[in-house]
């Protein structure tokens, strides 16, 4: 289900999935996500995650290389309280 930034908006912006309470997203770009059209709107959705306040990260092919180890790291960080 998507997460979006508004919940009540259906077009807010919106990431693949995250955790709302601690203002985390995450959004998976897989090959559709290559044409020029889509990478624009991509950047749209990016930066109205990042002005909103939000932990936004985008994961990609390399990531699941490697099973989303890495990027499950970085995610754990962010959601460790500070």
């Amino acid at each position: 289900m998507q997460l979006r930034i508004v919940p009540e908006d259906p077009y807010s912006p919106a990431a693949d999935l995250g955790y709302r309470r601690r203002r985390v997203a995450i959004q998976y770009d897989g090959g559709h996500h290559l044409t020029r059209e889509q990478q624009s709107r991509d950047n749209r959705r990016d930066e109205s995650f990042n002005a909103a306040g939000w932990r936004y990260f985008k994961f990609n092919a390399d990531d699941l290389a490697d099973d989303f180890r890495g990027a499950a790291q970085r995610v754990r960080s962010a959601l460790r309280p500070r």
